[in-house]
């Protein structure tokens, strides 16, 4: 995740008190006891900000809201968070300040809407608003790691019906091979060859196996495998308009949910640079937040960028002209949302053949390659009969 210095951050405006800001930088910025466990989910979080908000607009105290929350979490994770939050309320301190300040890290839209909650008063609003945009960003990712799970499961599948094939079903048909090496066709001897190699250095083969699985997944966590896993995303074939859409509805959600909220284009424009989730639109909200501080438009660096499409930036320069930034991007995002359940289903459509028909022919050639020598030793014993 980019970051950016404090003093740049503290130079943007923004609508909260800069006690309050003092507040929930120093509550930030210092570490937990102990240091940060593991997060609240997004799930997690979309359903803490349901509850609370029906408790609140039913007149529940906050403190009283918070300790009933904490009783009927069934995570022991919850749990603690919310003992750590209210003991922070209970000790004077606000919701947003005390969510910040909590061990478990919440999604950091959670505590900014809050935050100008707090501002406006409208709580109980602003928390359902928070599980509407929580639970649309769980929903999307949900269907997006379901489209990309059904092809690594089929290979999965695939590799594992391979290693079958070649190590125990092989070896049985390679005894009636036995004497007849020359009447063998080159795809059995290639089998074979891959059945020897995989029964006689299985140890090496699962060392070195796990050993480059090992280095990909170090790789890939390292800043430039992580660049490098986000240009493929957004450049592979069939998958690559997919994610795409998933980051600017994303984006575009983030933006139009803290803009209704009150709170300020440029920290709006920050917070979706720290949720994109991709190396490039982290750069392309970047360059936009660089031109707000320079005076100049929203929609200039997204006319500049291939990432958004020239409708979406043509509608972006159109908020900004009206006053009505907000309500466009939600449009945007409702539009993004909507074209990516289309994608999701055509790329699930399209991978479903794709898939049956490559491993379909590799594991079937792999059968032809074990079935040849008996449909050719058959022949020959029925010529000489």
């Amino acid at each position: 995740m980019v970051t950016k210095p404090a003093a740049r951050a503290a130079a943007v405006p923004s609508p909260v008190p800069a006690p309050a800001r003092a507040a929930e930088r120093e509550a930030v910025d210092r570490p937990a006891a102990g240091g940060r466990k593991r997060g609240i989910s997004r799930a997690e979080a979309a359903q803490i900000a349901l509850q609370l908000g029906i408790m609140l607009e039913a007149g529940v105290p906050l403190s009283q809201a918070l300790e009933s929350l904490q009783v009927q979490a069934d995570r022991p994770h919850v749990r603690e968070a919310m003992q750590a939050i209210l003991a922070d309320v209970r000790n004077g301190s606000d919701l947003s300040t005390a969510i910040a300040r909590c061990p478990y890290r919440f999604p950091a839209v959670f505590s900014r809407l809050l935050r100008a909650a707090e501002a406006s008063g409208a709580m109980g609003t602003m928390l359902h608003r928070t599980a509407e945009y929580l639970q649309s960003e769980v929903e999307a990712v949900r269907k997006l790691r379901g489209a990309m799970a059904y092809p690594v499961i089929m290979m999965v599948l695939a590799m594992a019906a391979m290693v079958l094939i070649f190590c125990f079903l092989l070896p049985r048909f390679e005894v009636m091979y036995a004497g007849r090496q020359a009447m063998l066709p080159w795809p059995t001897k290639v089998a074979l060859g891959i059945s020897h190699l995989l029964r006689g250095h299985w140890m090496v083969i699962s060392v070195a196996g796990a050993a480059t699985i090992g280095a990909a997944a170090i790789y890939l966590r390292s800043a430039r495998g992580r660049i490098t896993l986000d240009w493929v995303k957004l450049h592979c074939p069939l998958i690559s308009r997919m994610f795409r859409q998933f980051y600017v509805s994303r984006s575009f959600q983030t933006m139009g949910t803290m803009i209704a909220a009150g709170v300020t284009v440029p920290e709006a424009v920050r917070l979706s640079r720290d949720v994109a989730g991709n190396h490039y639109f982290v750069e392309l909200w970047d360059q936009a937040e660089a031109n707000l501080q320079a005076g100049q438009r929203l929609a200039d660096p997204l006319f500049a960028s291939r990432l958004v499409s020239h409708t979406v930036s043509q509608m972006v320069a159109t908020g900004e002209r009206s006053g009505n930034l907000a309500v466009v991007m939600q449009r945007i995002a409702a539009v993004s949302e909507t074209e990516l359940q289309h994608t999701i289903k055509m790329v699930t459509g399209m991978l479903e053949p794709i898939m049956i028909i490559v491993l379909g022919g590799v594991v079937g050639s792999i059968v032809m390659a074990i079935l040849l020598p008996i449909f050719r030793i058959t022949r020959l014993m029925g010529g000489g009969g």
